[in-house]
């Protein structure tokens, strides 16, 4: 009965698929390009002898054979997985965290003296990458990122919400004449190329009209952003509790009590084969700790 199996690398494909309902994304998370997932389903196709997916001017749907053959895909993905992991990668001695550049720095490099001194036997290894951890691999067993995932034998929950704040540094107070919010709106504003409407949200939850101005700046990097306005270069939008180093140490501060909640989270994923042990529920206490 087992003869005529389409292979797994054919219904891997098949399932990023339908799950992200794009060959494109399927490419991305497989790494692979747009017409190899194309070929590999189109293979599957035929071999199944029916249409899986609706095409319509590069839109896929699943057909109805398509959904149900999806569920069960996925479902027999998840167990290969999770079996596969507990025989491979037994609970590890070293767990490796993926995250972003800037959290690594601001957020765990400040606390984890104290994590090495109240978890000695944890060996954590921070590595750091612009982009999404890679749990198709063994690169990571767990991620903070904005980034939510959805895979097999992976488990993503939302960690807190992102709520932002304008600061500048002292210096840049004292020699500009800034009493009051819409002050701010005046001065030279450090955006993020990737939230680019961040300012003119909080700007319009505060009743204030801004208007794009010559002298503000742009950065694609939110370390390149909060060190400009530590430069004194003008006013950022920052989560407190990203920068709480550099605060304590009077190299930034956030003179109004404004806020703006924005709809990103920040997301922690595990593999799901170690997401109930001691190591796992260790660190995510000291993440809720250090994000309080």
């Amino acid at each position: 009965m087992f003869y005529h199996l389409p292979s797994l690398q054919v219904l891997r494909s098949f399932e990023a698929a339908a799950r992200h309902l794009s060959f494109k994304s399927a490419a991305n998370e497989l790494f692979v390009t747009p017409s190899a997932i194309s070929h590999q389903v189109k293979t599957l196709e035929q071999q199944l002898g029916i249409d899986l997916f609706t095409r319509n001017n590069r839109k896929i749907s699943l057909t109805k054979n398509g959904k149900e053959y999806f569920y069960a895909v996925n479902d027999a993905l998840s167990i290969i997985l999770s079996a596969t992991n507990d025989l491979t990668q037994p609970i590890p001695n070293t767990l490796h965290l993926h995250t972003i550049p800037f959290l690594a720095t601001e957020l765990f490099l400040p606390s984890l003296k104290l994590f090495k001194e109240n978890f000695p036997d944890i060996e954590l290894k921070i590595e750091t990458s612009t982009k999404s951890a890679n749990f198709a691999t063994a690169d990571a067993d767990i991620a903070l990122q904005i980034e939510p995932v959805a895979l097999p034998g992976v488990i993503c929950d939302e960690l807190t919400s992102i709520i932002v704040t304008a600061v500048c540094a002292p210096s840049f107070l004292e020699e500009n004449r800034i009493t009051c919010f819409e002050d701010v709106l005046d001065y030279p504003l450090i955006h993020n190329s990737f939230r680019d409407k961040d300012w003119f949200k909080l700007a319009e939850k505060y009743d204030y009209r801004l208007k794009a101005k010559q002298s503000d700046l742009w950065f694609n990097s939110i370390q390149a952003s909060i060190q400009a306005a530590e430069d004194g270069l003008g006013f950022a939008l920052m989560d407190m509790r990203y920068i709480v180093k550099r605060v304590d140490s009077h190299r930034l501060v956030a003179p109004f009590a404004i806020e703006l909640e924005l709809g990103s989270k920040l997301h922690f994923i595990c593999r799901e084969n170690i997401i109930d042990t001691p190591e796992i529920t260790a660190i995510r206490r000291w993440l809720n700790n250090i994000l309080a």
